[in-house]
């Protein structure tokens, strides 16, 4: 595999949203609830997302870094009382980074 000079490369990590409904605290709940570990969440994934970018810029100058969120369909629903806002913010944190 040396030698190689792809026209691009990509990356991907789970989105905020999916992460934080998947990942519980020690009692059960979900960590997208608590605001500080819903930070410290979506500071990590970005420091992923980042760190994705730079190892695989080794490889081609072109790199695309996707953010997979299938949990994102439930935004809006009754079991997944989030707000518009904490979204948002959620995001903007993971790709603003």
């Amino acid at each position: 595999m040396t030698n190689l000079s792809p026209l691009a490369v990509k990356g991907q990590i789970t989105g905020p949203v999916t992460w934080g409904l998947t990942v519980a605290d020690n009692e059960g709940k979900a960590i997208i609830y608590d605001d500080v570990l819903a930070d410290a969440m979506a500071k990590f994934l970005r420091l992923k997302a980042g760190w994705q970018e730079k190892e695989l810029s080794q490889i081609s100058k072109n790199t695309i870094i996707f953010v997979d969120e299938p949990y994102m369909t439930s935004f809006g629903s009754v079991s997944v009382p989030l707000s518009k806002e904490k979204v948002v913010s959620l995001l903007d944190e993971v790709l603003g980074g």
